[in-house]
């Protein structure tokens, strides 16, 4: 169920901040979050020719993409930007902190962006459709390899930046994310010194730490950011449609398998609220599971999921 380009169901104006001078800037900071950890992980690639890969690199890599991954799923996007359960402070800081070593940049921009998504979601607004965008022009038809490297890397470099107090004001307004935002180069740096720590303590040396900073630090980085891109790209392109939604997202259970749910976009964009994205036994989510546990556990509560009956009526029938 595709939305027809242009339908845009909010003012422009008040959605992007049309401005070449921030666009620049947004650019700028795009090119230092994707071209530092790819110069990274062609070192750490070079380096392991020399140095051999042993399972503490392999572990440190290991851990520390699930940790970050599923601070960007459970904790900046199921939690943060879509409200689908709440936590005590003390875990809102831990998920918050956990997304940010992910290195996509500071919370608050991360949430506001993806609200903007799903407000126009496949149409010109949206900052990532592979279908169609807003240049300086006005509105592009995207289609083919073009529209999939804007929706996956590409338009971090072209969009226009979010209009942040429109999509994010709750973030705004708390101080808590407010602090832990001004300290997300620290929290990243964090991300990396921990696998060079492990490496030390594994090895007894400081090539074993390096070679652990490496893959646990940039190269898991640039693999990180790229699987979970492909939410944008290949999740609103390829897969299946099981609900009625006004966009073309899909469920793409492959995808899913590395995004820990993510990838289920038709089901998310059905459902935004809902904490469990898996509807089929073929379909992993291991960010819901993972929000099952803390659940379990008295750890969350206010647990959103979709009645048997909200289900049913936008099911579509399968083919």
């Amino acid at each position: 169920m595709s939305r027809a380009l242009g339908a845009e169901p909010r003012a422009q104006a008040a959605v992007i901040i049309k401005s070449e001078r921030v666009r620049a800037a947004k650019r700028r900071a795009a090119l230092r979050t994707l071209l530092l950890p790819l110069l990274g992980a062609i070192v750490a690639v070079a380096s392991s020719l020399f140095t051999g890969v042993g399972w503490a690199e392999l572990a440190a890599f290991g851990v520390m993409f699930v940790w970050a991954m599923l601070g960007m799923e459970v904790g900046f996007h199921r939690l943060f930007a879509h409200r689908a359960f709440q936590t005590s402070k003390p875990l809102e800081a831990f998920w918050w902190v956990s997304g940010l070593m992910a290195g996509q940049g500071s919370g608050t921009y991360w949430l506001a962006a993806h609200r903007r998504h799903h407000a126009h979601s496949d149409g010109p607004s949206d900052p990532h459709s592979p279908l169609c965008r807003t240049g300086r022009d006005g509105t592009e038809k995207l289609s083919g390899l073009r529209g999939l490297w804007h929706a996956h890397q590409g338009n971090t470099y072209t969009d226009y930046a979010t209009n942040v107090v429109v999509f994010a004001a709750d973030a705004l307004r708390n101080p808590l994310y407010g602090k832990l935002d001004k300290q997300a180069a620290l929290w990243v740096a964090v991300g990396m010194l921990l696998p060079a720590a492990a490496g030390w303590l594994a090895y007894h040396s400081l090539v074993g730490a390096w070679s652990c900073f490496l893959w646990g630090g940039p190269l898991r980085m640039f693999v990180q950011h790229h699987t979970y891109f492909t939410n944008a790209s290949l999740g609103h392109v390829y897969g299946e449609q099981a609900f009625r939604t006004n966009d073309n997202s899909r469920n793409n259970w492959y995808c899913a398998l590395w995004t820990f749910g993510g990838a289920l976009q038709n089901t998310h964009h059905a459902f935004p609220s809902s904490a469990y994205l898996r509807q089929r036994w073929y379909e992993l989510d291991v960010a819901g599971f993972a929000i099952r546990l803390m659940e379990r556990g008295g750890l969350v509560w206010n647990v959103h999921r979709p009645t048997p009956e909200q289900l049913d009526a936008k099911r579509l029938a399968r083919t």
